[in-house]
């Protein structure tokens, strides 16, 4: 699917959030809510500012709707540092269980199904991401990800996490090294059962 850009008016592929030629950010035509609404009530998201961001909030559910540029400012290290509210320690909560979190939402802007993606990998925190419009978050995650942020060494976390893969990984090369040694020793001599038959 292509779509053409409304500054150099060359076509590119429609995916792209900006034109490849010229840098133009793409005019977006797939915006069925002019008003936002909640993925779950399905009622108008109010606007609220709050650390100097334009959020839109859910009055039944509590869920928060940010952009993406919004969203990347408020879990960026810049404005978790100034915040003295954060908890000095992250606690990971577990993963709701219930059917309506396992269900994908629509984005409150386009309705198109949005991706479900865990917070940085490792943070336990489940969040719905539009890559055209922005983030949805359920009532609480965003204060638990600027806690993880906080308080979670992110690299070091990841380091810990890449040497226990790489140790697994380690282990099953010799076992696989053991199973090719095995194979090699039982068709060798099955050749020479064969040759002096």
């Amino acid at each position: 699917m292509v779509t053409v850009c409304r500054v150099c008016k060359k076509e590119f592929n429609a995916d792209l959030s900006e034109c490849p030629f010229c840098g133009a950010e793409r005019e977006d035509d797939q915006v069925s809510n002019p008003v936002p609404l909640c993925p779950h009530c399905r009622t108008e998201l109010k606007k609220a500012e709050i650390r100097d961001t334009v959020m839109h909030i859910c009055s039944k559910c509590n869920g928060i709707w940010l952009g993406s540029d919004d969203f990347a400012y408020l879990v960026s290290k810049r404005s978790v540092y100034k915040d003295d509210k954060i908890p000095k320690k992250y606690e990971r909560k577990p993963l709701k269980n219930n059917i309506e979190t396992k269900m994908y939402v629509p984005c409150p802007v386009c309705n198109q199904l949005m991706n479900r993606q865990n917070f940085k990998k490792i943070s336990g925190v489940i969040i719905d991401i539009c890559r055209k419009h922005g983030v949805w978050l359920d009532a609480g995650e965003l204060e638990q990800i600027r806690s993880f942020v906080a308080n979670v060494d992110y690299e070091e976390e990841l380091a810990r996490h890449i040497e226990l893969n790489s140790a697994e990984i380690g282990s099953l090369q010799r076992q696989l090294n053991d199973v090719k040694l095995v194979q090699l020793a039982t068709n060798f001599w099955n050749l020479k059962y064969w040759f002096y038959k």
